[in-house]
């Protein structure tokens, strides 16, 4: 309609101005489920078992990846402005970093530390930490399968930092409630989750309101990159 009535239309990128935004968030979601940052935060609040270290210097989840992103399996889906940067800063910190993106050009995992895995299937199944971040598309909707997520070694970290629906939540949801791994996300199948969500509180969840994008640094991006387009 506008376009009929001789008004243009300029595309924005969304992965280009908020890019950095998500991709730190992303490393900041991995780091606090490696740690449960958020969750002794919480118990320090409430009781003094946090102050309890009976493996005195052990103090992660055994039950899950735990501790350094050194030295991790991060597996990621996507190469693109999000994707890359999360590689290259999860990359820096010494992890062993692959990513499967089968549109990307060849130069885009090099710059990034990573390796081209050339099959889903594979990049699930020696996951530490999987990490799904590409937008939602209808061609990605619904990408990693809920058979995909079985994959998923027990214990696992999941990261979800751009859209939940490029995975099969259902699946997802099942195997966290069953403390087969574990989940840090900012983005969810429902938004926003109602106070009796399952997923909420959860010793292997780390959550937060569709949050990542939202700095002034990303809205002044934004800002930039329209004002090119009109000049």
């Amino acid at each position: 309609m506008l376009k009929e009535r001789g008004v243009r239309v300029y595309i924005q990128p969304s992965e280009g101005y908020w890019g950095q935004s998500v991709s730190e968030f992303g490393l900041a979601l991995t780091l606090c489920a490696l740690r449960r940052i958020p969750q002794t935060h919480h118990e320090m609040i409430t009781s003094q078992q946090p102050w309890s270290h009976p493996l005195e210097q052990f103090g992660d989840d055994p039950r899950f990846v735990n501790g350094t992103v050194a030295g991790k399996r991060i597996r990621i889906v996507g190469a693109g402005n999000i994707a890359s940067r999360y590689a290259s800063f999860v990359s820096m910190l010494g992890a062993d970093v692959a990513t499967w993106d089968p549109f990307a050009p060849e130069p885009a995992f090099h710059r990034a530390g990573s390796r081209k895995e050339w099959y889903l299937e594979k990049l699930v199944q020696d996951a530490d930490i999987f990490v799904p971040m590409v937008p939602l598309t209808e061609s990605t909707k619904g990408l990693i399968t809920a058979e995909h997520i079985g994959m998923l070694p027990k214990g696992c970290i999941v990261v979800l930092a751009t859209r939940a629906e490029i995975c099969d939540m259902q699946e997802l949801r099942r195997r966290v409630l069953a403390d087969e791994i574990s989940l840090a996300a900012d983005v969810f199948d429902v938004e926003p989750l109602s106070l009796d969500d399952p997923l909420l509180g959860r010793h292997n969840v780390v959550h937060t309101p569709h949050n990542a994008g939202r700095t002034k640094e990303a809205n002044y991006k934004w800002a930039e990159m329209l004002a090119e387009q009109f000049r």
